[in-house]
């Protein structure tokens, strides 16, 4: 067996920015602001195909961050005044580390690791103002969308660890387990004042990744003395904020903020884990999909004049899937413990304000905050399971689905 130790290491950072700024006055003006800022399309892999490989140990690091930003801010001041201000952020990288093809021959001594690591940040902001004289209309509109593909696995070839193997898929998580601040993030305020005014504000942050950490059927898996541990682990955040101030003889402004993390994480064996005549076999068996949604969602709308209408709403969604599992028609070989986890910590959270000060005044506010995950943990059909030997005790398999929610919504009309 080779001594020395093999390590293919990726790391990208792949950024698009757009702004853009208006002011305009006149008697009668309209204006449209527009930026947009897009990481569409991108494909990151890392890969061993059709190999021949020994070494004491082998590690694939493939970690890709992406910013997307766009941001718009525009005035305008007339007798008869309007305005549309747009922003909109947009990424899904489709990142791949894996091992494949069917002639691949993988040997270590020591540790195998395949790690795909996606850090999001897709963030817009679009802030706008209109003064009138007689009429001012205007709309700020924020959308922030971030969709990334993260895809770790063995899928073919024979494959011998002298040591641990670990497979693992992360959303805006390190190697260590710490949270990596970004996500989808929208921010809009329309803010205005005219004898009639009308003004809104729409902010729609959406984050919905998907993980899978896998070995696949078309493997021959052989690890001796070590453990394996195949895991997803993302932390998924949007947060969609929404604001705006009307003063008008008639003044009507409305709010609305939508925030939606919504995952899908898949951990799974689908491979034999094999022993020979000398060698035991796996000792441990982690499977682990672990997800936690963070969805925060916030309006407020203030409203003044002779008669005025506010409305404020707010929704936050926390619906993520996790599953972990052994594929069907599996032998597998150990002898310690099985662990097949899957774990959801949705927090969802939504926040509606409304302020108006009028003679006539009308004032909704609506908070909705939803955490609906889904967690399933399970072996397959015709699954073999051969653990210990006579001088080992008897092995444990756990099977663990598991939620733990936090939603709250909350709404204020203050007249």
């Amino acid at each position: 067996m080779a001594t020395g130790d093999l390590a293919l290491l990726s790391q990208t950072y792949n950024q698009s920015e757009a702004e853009a700024y208006g002011i305009t006055a006149g008697a009668v003006t309209a204006n449209v602001n527009l930026a947009i800022g897009l990481t569409n399309g991108s494909s990151y892999n890392l890969y061993i195909q059709n190999a021949n490989i020994q070494a004491r140990s082998i590690n694939l690091d493939n970690h890709v961050a992406e910013r997307s930003f766009a941001r718009v801010a525009a005035g305008s001041v007339a007798i008869y005044g309007g305005a549309l201000n747009v922003a909109v952020a947009e990424q899904n990288p489709n990142i791949q580390t894996y091992i494949g093809g069917s002639s691949s021959v993988i040997k270590t001594s020591g540790d195998l690791t395949l790690s795909s690591q996606f850090d999001s940040n897709s963030e817009t902001l679009a802030v706008g103002v209109s003064v009138s004289l007689y009429v001012a209309l205007g709309a700020s509109v924020a959308v922030s969308k971030a969709d990334a593909t993260i895809d770790t696995g063995i899928k073919a070839g024979a494959i011998t660890v002298g040591g641990d193997l670990l497979i693992w898929s992360r959303e805006n998580t390190n190697a260590d387990l710490s949270q990596v601040s970004g996500g989808a993030k929208a921010v809009s305020n329309a803010s205005g004042g005219g004898a009639i005014t009308g003004n809104g504000s729409v902010s729609y942050a959406s984050n919905t990744p998907s993980l899978t950490a896998y070995t696949l059927s078309g493997a021959s898996l052989l690890v001796n003395f070590g453990d394996i541990n195949i895991k997803t682990i993302a932390y998924i955040k949007s947060d969609a904020e929404a604001s705006g101030v009307t003063v008008g003889i008639v003044g009507v402004g409305v709010s609305v903020a939508t925030a939606k993390s919504d995952g899908d994480s898949e951990a799974y064996l689908s491979s034999n884990v094999a022993n020979t005549a000398n060698t035991p076999g796996a000792v441990n068996i982690n499977i682990l999909s672990q997800t936690t949604d963070d969805a925060y969602a916030y309006t407020i709308t203030g409203t003044g004049g002779v008669a005025t209408g506010g409305g404020s709403v707010s929704n936050s969604y926390a619906d993520s899937s996790s599953h972990a599992y052994i594929g069907s028609n599996r032998t597998v070989i150990f002898t310690g413990d099985i662990s097949i986890q899957a774990l959801e910590t949705p927090i969802s959270h939504a926040e509606a304000k409304g302020i108006n000060v009028s003679g006539v005044l009308v004032g909704v506010s609506s908070a909705t905050a939803s955490a609906s995950p889904e967690t399933k943990a399970w072996i397959g059909d015709a699954v073999t399971l051969i653990g210990g030997t006579k001088t080992h005790r008897y092995p444990r398999v756990d099977l663990c689905g598991y939620q733990r929610r936090d939603h709250t919504g909350y709404q204020h009309q203050r007249p």
